[in-house]
């Protein structure tokens, strides 16, 4: 009677975990926004495990600094700027593409100990970030929980990359319809001041510039035939190829 006992448990309890995983998903998949889709994910998580610290981070191995897109201590964000990677989980999370657990982990902030529970977010073999979360109780976190964080890190991975596709085709659509405006507004016009100033103004723009010049060549020199914003004392100059 007790082992059935037990395994209706363990079925009931799997039946919820699996129910949580599906209503994550669908949460995450919402939203083509990453900053929107790390809001959800730090929300969801914050509802399914205990934490006093939930921090999603992406850290680069090969620069060695580690940027942190949220980071909820007791539910109130505190932002943190780039930083030095450190040796610690997150470097090893990065490096192996594997969960790390520890029942008794040392806060390097406030020296307390806790429990930490770090997960990659890995689409394929890419790793696009980590989620750590941080208890300052004892052995919090078990392989159960391990399991399922490192299935929700896999499900926010996704999330992000089509977020990030999302972002990118959205920026090229803008950049196209910005060139088809430049070919269009040089093309109406036929006295060269004007284009010149046309290709600037809009180059500028385009490409958030504060200043530009336009450059022609003769012979070993170029001869600046048109600028605006700080590059306009350049014009008329010759600078030497």
């Amino acid at each position: 009677h007790i082992h059935r006992t037990r395994l209706h448990q363990l079925a009931d309890r799997r039946a919820a975990r699996l129910q949580r995983l599906h209503e994550v998903g669908a949460m995450l998949a919402r939203s083509l926004d990453e900053r929107q889709v790390v809001r959800e994910l730090a929300r969801q998580i914050a509802r399914i495990f205990p934490n006093d610290i939930i921090t999603v981070t992406h850290p680069d191995v090969e620069r060695r600094r580690l940027a942190t897109a949220l980071r909820l201590v007791a539910g109130v964000e505190r932002p943190l700027p780039e930083q030095e990677l450190g040796d610690g989980p997150v470097l090893e999370v990065a490096r192996t593409g594997r969960p790390v657990r520890l029942d008794e982990h040392a806060c390097p902030q406030g020296g307390a100990v806790g429990s930490l529970l770090a997960v990659p977010m890995m689409i394929g073999i890419k790793l696009l970030g980590a989620i750590v979360l941080e208890s300052a109780q004892r052995a919090t976190y078990d392989a159960e929980d391990e399991e399922m964080l490192l299935t929700i890190g896999a499900q926010a991975a996704t999330a992000l990359h089509n977020a990030r596709l999302y972002a990118e085709a959205q920026r090229e659509q803008r950049q196209s319809e910005a060139l088809a405006d430049i070919a269009r507004a040089v093309g109406e016009s036929l006295r060269l001041g004007e284009v010149l100033q046309l290709i600037l103004r809009h180059a500028s723009a385009l490409l958030r510039s504060e200043g530009g010049m336009v450059a022609l060549r003769r012979d070993d020199y170029c001869e600046v035939v048109a600028a605006n914003g700080q590059a306009r004392l350049m014009a008329g100059m010759h600078i030497p190829l």
